[in-house]
């Protein structure tokens, strides 16, 4: 549990951060997901912020944005 809140931890932060392609690559090696995948979960925090296209996202994935939403 501890591990899935800190990749989504980290993927939350280059969401926020407006991660550079750069960042997003090394990033998806540090956390061990491919590129596209790590590009994916961004954009479905986009989707749940109201600024992304994607119309659906996992329910863990709408838990880790309510919680961490007025972090950074």
């Amino acid at each position: 549990y501890s591990l899935l809140y800190y990749n989504y931890g980290t993927i939350f932060c280059l969401f926020k951060l407006k991660a550079s392609e750069q960042a997003i690559i090394e990033s998806s090696k540090i956390i061990g997901y491919s590129e596209g995948s790590l590009k994916m979960r961004i954009k479905n925090l986009e989707s749940l912020e109201g600024t992304g296209s994607i119309d659906h996202s996992s329910a863990q994935t709408t838990e880790i944005f309510n919680k961490f939403k007025n972090i950074l």
